[in-house]
């Protein structure tokens, strides 16, 4: 006697093709959602949380404190002599390396900021557990974090480039008075370096941090270790140097952490120095070295996102 088909007319290995099919076709694979799509998503989260206009208004006000703290500190050495510590009649002339190294010195204490703010961004949904939304609407995770890290780019490359703007504006006013001595050929570089180079960096540097924040899927863990490699890294480095001569070594260490890497970046010294203890990279290989730690770091974050479930 043949077998009656089930009701509906659907035989069950057919019932069974139309589910396997239907979750192929929910795989991360098979999911059509662009990446302008993602971008546009993830730029409307990252603009709506409070604490995000919170830390770029803390950036960018850093940075013209910090020009400004610089260059009245400029102008009151100028006034100053050296070997005597007594007031001049005239001020001295302010060297115009020192002029525009102080408009990016605020750039330093706006990448803590940054750099917290980039770990926040992926860790904050981690602990939230917003990150289970995210993922439903995007399954492919490389793709999310990618779209994060543009949308945090340009976020910290604008608030960048605006609060260097005030700052060089602040540093004018203050140092005009005073005469200038011009730049060498040597450091031709070192207005380009600070007013378009210093933003890019940061912004770079924001990137290494989103991927730390993917690498620990966890905001105390994430700003620990931003923390520990611009704060308290080069301090121990610097610790173990003076134990003994023997750790002079360190030094070439302690000269490609983030935040030193920044300074000989704005710096724009295209020659050695003399006089020079171990490593010092020129400013364009304090760029690329940076551009390594963030490869790194962004390298890690992904592949964790990737292998590691969501708790």
């Amino acid at each position: 006697m043949a077998h009656k088909a089930p009701r509906g007319g659907r035989s069950a290995v057919g019932t069974r093709a139309a589910v396997i099919g239907n979750r192929r076709d929910l795989s991360p694979s098979r999911v059509h959602l662009s990446f302008l799509r993602s971008l546009r998503s993830e730029m409307l989260k990252l603009t709506s949380l409070a604490s995000t206009w919170i830390m770029t208004l803390i950036a960018l006000v850093l940075q013209p404190f910090g020009a400004l703290t610089s260059a009245w500190s400029l102008r009151y050495m100028s006034t100053i002599d050296q070997s005597s510590g007594k007031p001049l009649k005239t001020p001295a002339p302010i060297a115009m390396s020192e002029y525009w190294v102080a408009a990016g010195s605020g750039l330093a204490l706006a990448s803590v900021v940054v750099g917290i703010m980039g770990v926040l961004c992926i860790s904050a949904e981690f602990s939230s557990s917003s990150i289970d939304a995210t993922l439903t609407s995007n399954p492919r995770r490389g793709t999310v974090l990618a779209a994060k890290a543009v949308c945090l780019a340009v976020l910290t490359w604008v608030t960048s480039q605006i609060g260097v703007l005030l700052a060089w504006a602040s540093v004018q006013i203050i140092l005009s008075a005073p005469g200038r001595i011009p730049l060498k050929a040597s450091e031709a570089s070192i207005p380009w370096v600070n007013l378009l180079g210093g933003p890019i960096f940061l912004a770079v540097f924001a990137v290494m941090a989103l991927g730390i924040g993917a690498m620990c899927r966890s905001t105390v863990g994430g700003v620990m270790t931003v923390l520990g490699l611009v704060l308290i890294a080069p301090m121990l480095f610097g610790i173990i140097q003076a134990v003994s001569r023997y750790f002079v070594w360190v030094q070439s260490l302690s000269n490609i952490l983030p935040l030193n890497l920044l300074d000989y970046f704005l710096s724009g010294q295209t020659e050695p120095m003399p006089g020079q203890v171990g490593f010092v990279p020129l400013w364009w290989q304090a760029g690329l070295i940076m551009v390594a730690w963030t490869a790194v770091f962004y390298a890690l974050g992904t592949l964790v996102m990737k292998r590691i479930d969501i708790d």
